[in-house]
């Protein structure tokens, strides 16, 4: 055992891994939806020796059922621009083509005429998609921009196969954007009918396509945070076998409620944690209002046992999860579904903070690890809350967070928690 006054160390760790909050890395920008619309066009054209003014343009992809694109490009000019075009065409198309970009890039073989003062492109992009299970067609060039698509045309428009109506992506046979919209990367789906059959053979054709590149993905994220959580868990066990544990549990709890309480009104006051329920702010304040849960019983000694402390120390931020997640939904109905899953993971993240106590409370007496049960039902503990995050948000969002941000959070917050389940287990 330990004197009393080691209990402020625990607790002066609590408070500071309650406190902190990581930031997000700034992504890149969407790309240009159109490469040879606008601006695009007129640095293309004073390349090609035809200087011009675009007055308005506009991208059609008419997408067709063998998943290949019939796209239209037209570009409206100031003055005899478009005469000057046209007598540079060739050039005009050599540019563009070097450049390459857009949802769908024009190429060598490209279609260059003119009228009055409008200039159209047309060429066919066998790549753009490709026909999948059921029948359904899935645009591929659309989810290949993994930062979404910026619209910079007055007018882009993506058209439904003849026949076929947008399952995926839009609710009508034609998606539609305006200049200064954007385009997520996620896949736009075309099946004959918005019928059952259609969606359920949508939904298979998608998962068909995500799925390989969703668990490999999922795969390099857990794994740098699976070896750091089983060396956590050694040097946890180690720490509690040379230096002890407190004495005064109750004392402890009384500490470690006041410091929950404390961290909770201050991410309230300062705006951390509100009802969108931002990943950082709903997660700190999820596992400071355990603290003051745990810390309660803990001051009353009713934490008498391990289903006890698990149901406090587990089940109350996963029960905060659950409950924000149907206030954030009913809160903010248009991204009811991103608000939903950043609820749940918050429950979920502190829930794996606070996993560290039960995996303390009922650790052996000297902390062995020879015994599989010993050794693997502790692990799957501080493992599963972190394949629940990667199913509710995906992998890709989750990398530089789990590796910068939550793994060395869990070295500072996961030994205190540890240290008063081993304990609780002491006495």
């Amino acid at each position: 055992m330990v004197p009393r006054r080691t209990v402020a160390l625990p607790t002066a760790a609590l408070v500071v891994a309650l406190a902190l909050a990581t930031g997000a890395a700034a992504a890149p920008p969407p790309q240009d939806v159109c490469g040879a619309c606008g601006e695009s066009f007129e640095s293309a054209a004073g390349e090609a020796g035809a200087p011009v003014t675009v007055v308005s343009s506009s991208l059609d992809v008419h997408v067709r059922a063998n998943g290949s694109a019939h796209v239209v490009v037209e570009n409206e000019l100031a003055g005899d621009g478009a005469q000057r075009v046209a007598n540079h065409s060739d050039a005009v198309l050599a540019v563009l083509a070097e450049r390459d970009d857009g949802l769908a890039p024009v190429p060598e073989n490209a279609t260059l005429s003119v009228d009055e003062s409008r200039v159209r492109i047309t060429h066919l992009d066998p790549d753009f998609g490709h026909a999948s299970f059921g029948g359904v067609v899935l645009a591929d060039a659309v989810h290949d921009a993994r930062t979404g698509w910026a619209v910079d045309t007055d007018a882009f428009r993506l058209h439904a196969p003849d026949g076929y109506t947008i399952t995926a992506g839009a609710s009508s046979d034609v998606l539609s954007r305006a200049s200064g919209e954007y385009l997520d990367d996620d896949y736009v789906a075309f099946a004959p009918d918005s019928g059952v059959v259609s969606t359920v053979a949508t939904e298979l054709a998608i998962g068909v396509e995500v799925l390989p590149g969703f668990l490999a993905a999922s795969g390099v994220v857990l794994a740098v945070p699976v070896v750091a959580l089983a060396v956590l868990l050694r040097a946890f066990g180690a720490f509690v076998d040379r230096a002890g544990t407190p004495e005064d549990t109750e004392r402890v709890g009384t500490a470690l409620a006041a410091a929950g309480a404390l961290v909770a009104v201050v991410a309230v006051a300062a705006g951390l944690a509100d009802t969108s329920f931002s990943l950082v702010g709903a997660t700190a304040l999820f596992a400071a209002l355990t603290a003051v849960v745990v810390g309660g019983l803990a001051a009353t000694g009713r934490l008498d046992g391990a289903r006890v402390l698990t149901a406090a120390a587990v089940g109350t931020p996963l029960a905060l999860g659950v409950a924000a997640a149907g206030v954030g939904a009913a809160l903010h109905p248009g991204v009811a579904t991103m608000t939903a899953a950043r609820a749940l993971s918050a429950g979920l993240l502190a829930a794996h903070g606070w996993a560290f106590a039960v995996v303390g409370a009922t650790r052996t007496e000297r902390g062995g690890w020879t015994d599989v049960a010993t050794a693997v039902a502790p692990f799957v503990t501080v493992i599963a809350p972190l394949g629940g995050i990667v199913a509710l948000l995906g992998p890709t969002s989750l990398l530089w967070f789990l590796v910068f941000g939550w793994i060395p959070l869990l070295a500072v917050f996961g030994l205190p928690t540890y240290w008063l389940g081993a304990a609780l287990a002491a006495e």
